[in-house]
């Protein structure tokens, strides 16, 4: 079996956290002031930022599948050629929602205050962003550059990346606290954040999937539709003991919730639903747009039918917002990613021939 045949079932899970985020931040910004003012069956929905957790996981695991070799986890690709592919899957798409958020915040005559624009555009590790989504790809900075100086480079250098994964608990034991502590450098708790137990289950994921693995699977009929229960029970669990991303316990607690769930991902095989998959090559585009949507959405709605019932405005805008995400996804980051693709296939191709006639 294909490797992108074994990963279908994380393109489910992707597309499932992606959703999960963008009913959480509806539900939350509906309850502002100066939207609708109340909270919807009790913020239930706001565990759905359980689905950040979830992307953490998949990245470490996907870092790991598509940089190694299979049956020895020696280097399969260069530093500098993984650098590329990750700026090239990440770095344009998220200029422009940076870019275009900024302009629809200034229009709607929210200050400009250019310092956080300019932390998110370089994924800087430290301090505010605007729009406050890139802490995440922050983390996956962080996790990219670990990844490649340690399993790119000597393999010696590999427990760097256990020390990183455990730094958290490092941190609490060192300040006392889970929390950031003002007398630590804020450096420090973005090197040491309690997500890095999540990249590092994900990536231990990987590793076997590539070292041990990698053509095995199980069928699973409905495998999207068993994950969205299980990420559906999960929130449950959340909300009932309350989960943070920002708390290495609650961390720790959630990856191990999730590993089962990551785990039938990998290994489940079965009919394709395009559906799951669409929303799964999507989430990217979901997830860097979705505030954008949101935002104005509720403006509209708020002003215009302030006394329609919450859990309409809520799950409609949210269904919207993932609708316009998949068309971001379809005209924009497709072609888009089709002809970066192209441009260095044949720039490769020009250098090569090149250097042949030299």
């Amino acid at each position: 079996m294909s490797a992108q045949r074994e990963i279908v079932g994380v393109q489910y899970l992707r597309g499932i956290a992606a959703c999960a985020v963008v009913f959480d931040h509806t539900s939350a910004m509906a309850g502002l002031d100066k939207y609708f003012g109340q909270s919807l069956w009790g913020g239930w929905l706001e565990k759905g930022a359980l689905g950040v957790d979830l992307f953490f996981m998949i990245s470490g695991f996907i870092i790991a599948i598509v940089s190694l070799q299979k049956d020895s986890t020696a280097p399969g690709v260069g530093i500098a050629e993984f650098a590329r592919r990750r700026a090239f899957r990440i770095l344009p798409m998220m200029w422009l929602a940076i870019l275009t958020y900024a302009a629809l915040r200034t229009a709607s005559g929210v200050a400009f205050e250019p310092l956080p624009y300019l932390r998110a555009l370089a994924v800087w590790p430290v301090g505010d962003l605007e729009p406050n989504i890139i802490w995440t790809l922050r983390h996956e900075a962080i996790f990219y550059v670990l990844f490649a100086a340690t399993f790119l480079s000597r393999a010696w250098l590999r427990p760097l990346i256990a020390l990183w994964i455990a730094a958290p608990f490092l941190y609490v034991l060192v300040t006392g606290s889970s929390v950031p502590d003002p007398a630590v450098p804020d450096i420090w708790w973005s090197l040491s954040h309690p997500v890095n137990v999540e990249f590092g289950v994900g990536l231990a994921f990987g590793l076997i999937w590539t070292r041990w693995l990698h053509g095995r699977s199980i069928k699973i009929p409905y495998l999207a539709a068993i994950a969205l229960l299980y990420f559906v029970a999960a929130v449950a669990v959340g909300n009932v003991l309350d989960l943070r991303a920002d708390r290495v316990a609650d961390t720790l607690i959630t990856a191990l919730m999730f590993a089962p769930l990551l785990a039938l991902a990998i290994w489940g095989a079965g009919p394709p639903n395009r559906f799951a998959l669409l929303l799964g090559n999507a989430s990217f585009a979901i997830y860097l747009f979705h505030v954008h949507f949101i935002s104005a959405l509720l403006r509209v709605w708020s002003g215009a039918l302030p006394q329609t019932q919450l859990a309409v405005v809520v799950i409609t805008i949210a269904g919207l917002t993932i609708g316009a995400g998949v068309m971001i996804h379809l005209m924009f980051e497709r072609p888009l990613q089709s002809r970066l693709s192209r441009w260095w296939t044949s720039r490769s191709l020009t250098r090569g021939q090149s250097t042949s006639g030299a």
